[in-house]
């Protein structure tokens, strides 16, 4: 397997040197011209893309490579910052790893060894952020599924449950009275099939 990097600058060329020289063969590249020139002889290849100086070049690589394809290509992309907006927009792309720049040696031994075995490897921070943010999607979608069998005065009341308001305080807020809001409670929980304000307040507030 050889290791293609581009990159312009000096300092992350050697960092990625000496965390990975010994097991592979390296090959410093400037441009999306120099990958696909690298890609068309019989080894695969990982390219390292640093995208903090060669962002116009990734660019040109991988909206290209949507098209040609660079079957024996497999790209990790280093930033020097990285952020969850930058990952999801690349692995649009299919780029099979994201990472910082400047990480340890053991991390990038083990983002050659999953690419090599032909899997993935993003930032572990990030990716739990990208999940979390994915899991909180979910539970709003959910949530919004429940509530689209109730009436309008339904959901005030449900909303105000979840906030932890109390009936006298709704039956202010909403202009009705205590009773009417009991009421509209009862249809809220046999419709959703929950027994009590406390598991509306769950069900509204995602928790488990």
């Amino acid at each position: 397997m050889d290791i293609l990097i581009l990159s312009r600058s000096y300092s992350f060329e050697r960092h990625v040197k000496a965390a990975i020289e010994g097991n592979h063969q390296l090959h410093t590249v400037h441009s999306r011209d120099d990958v696909f020139a690298r890609s068309h002889d019989d080894n695969d290849h990982i390219l390292i893309a640093h995208i903090s100086t060669c962002r116009e070049s990734l660019n040109n690589l991988l909206t290209e490579q949507k098209e040609t394809s660079l079957p024996r290509v497999k790209i990790g992309v280093a930033a020097d910052k990285p952020e969850l907006r930058e990952m999801l927009a690349l692995s649009q792309f299919g780029i099979q790893a994201y990472f910082n720049s400047y990480m340890a040696d053991i991390h990038y031994k083990t983002l050659l060894r999953h690419l090599d075995e032909g899997q993935t490897w993003f930032a572990p921070d990030l990716l739990s952020h990208a999940l979390e943010l994915a899991r909180l999607n979910t539970e709003t979608e959910i949530k919004q599924d429940a509530l689209n069998g109730l009436t309008d005065r339904e959901k005030d009341v449900a909303m105000a449950v979840g906030q932890g308001k109390s009936n006298k305080r709704i039956a202010d807020d909403l202009g009705i009275s205590e009773r009417t809001v009991k009421t509209h409670l009862t249809r809220v929980f046999e419709k959703l099939n929950i027994k009590d304000r406390v598991a509306l307040a769950i069900m509204l507030s995602g928790t488990h």
